[in-house]
């Protein structure tokens, strides 16, 4: 027999909240453990605790997944690899909890409850670790270039402060990655849940509505570069170099990388002289940006006439330099 979630607002009723929804509850500070979710908020201080020694067999496992993870964004492992960690990671969580007790073998309710969780706390790990590797290729290749390293804050949370960055880098290998890594994850999920007879989870949409809206490679390297500013008026003000896409939704083209530099030869001069560096797909620019246009499309830039690939054509009309 097929056995499903019951419904939010019965749950609500009840106080058995859906995975997706307790994992916003305890993001919010408002966890509330019990009999039937006593499993999940110990899983959940495993995700968010900095000393996880605690947890010495969900450690190992995890240290093994964030190394294939890594190995992955790298080249060094397959997506295979990748699935077999997710697996591994759900049946520990599986096997922790029934030792203990907390759990049985047949609480199909509660190992759905620790499925929906995990999902939860995997894709948002996948999320900000495809994105740290991102910004350190270009942050490596704006010191390359003698541009400024841009750090903001040593561990890139997404509780961005405002520093210099005088450069603006994307690479779409690193948004493919992660939506090749988020499919295997969603369905080792589904599967799992389909073998305890829960049919029909659209996890993507749980996922997208706890957001409210886009949360992935596009919407983090967004908010990023352009330090949150909700209007690109305001992101205008800062002196730095800002990206700005105008639908995070919006695939970039498979291959595609951009690079755009801008430096002020002599600060403490009024007519100071620029150098700036833009690299469109390994191809250097020969043109340069006017300083009085603080705002183009790349699409602008490069000329349309020049771009006869439509998914290239749409992505770069979309991608906005800010300075």
């Amino acid at each position: 027999m097929s056995i499903q979630f019951i419904s939010t607002a019965t749950a609500r009723h009840q106080g058995i909240l859906s995975g997706v929804e307790r994992a916003e509850s305890a993001k919010n500070g408002h966890w509330r453990g019990g009999s039937k979710n006593s499993s999940m908020a110990v899983m959940h201080k495993f995700f968010t605790s900095t000393d996880r020694s605690s947890f010495p067999l969900l450690n190992r496992v995890m240290t093994e997944h964030e190394n294939t993870v890594n190995s992955f964004l790298t080249g060094r492992a397959s997506l295979d690899d990748v699935e077999r960690s997710f697996e591994s990671v759900f049946e520990t969580l599986f096997k922790i909890n029934i030792a203990k007790g907390v759990i049985t073998a047949d609480d199909y309710e509660a190992k759905g409850m620790i499925i929906m969780d995990t999902y939860h706390n995997l894709r948002l790990q996948l999320v900000n670790k495809v994105f740290r590797a991102h910004h350190t290729e270009g942050r490596n290749l704006a010191v390359q270039h003698g541009f400024h390293a841009g750090d903001r804050n040593p561990n890139l949370n997404l509780a961005l402060g405002g520093a210099f960055m005088n450069w603006v880098h994307y690479n779409s290998d690193f948004y493919f990655m992660e939506e090749d890594m988020v499919s295997v994850l969603t369905n080792v999920a589904h599967r799992l849940l389909g073998n305890i007879g829960i049919e029909n989870e659209d996890l993507d949409q749980r996922w997208t509505n706890l957001w409210g809206g886009a949360h992935n490679f596009n919407s983090v390297w967004h908010s990023w570069s352009n330090s949150q500013s909700s209007r690109a008026e305001d992101a205008l003000k800062n002196t730095s170099i800002k990206g700005w896409m105008l639908d995070v939704r919006t695939s970039p083209p498979r291959g595609f990388s951009f690079f755009f530099g801008e430096q002020d030869l002599n600060p403490e001069e009024v007519s100071s002289a620029i150098r700036q560096l833009m690299i469109l797909n390994g191809q250097l620019a020969t043109r340069e940006v006017s300083p009085d246009n603080r705002r183009f499309s790349l699409l602008d830039f490069w000329g349309a006439s020049s771009i006869t690939d439509d998914v290239m054509r749409s992505f770069l009309n979309n991608f906005e330099i800010l300075r």
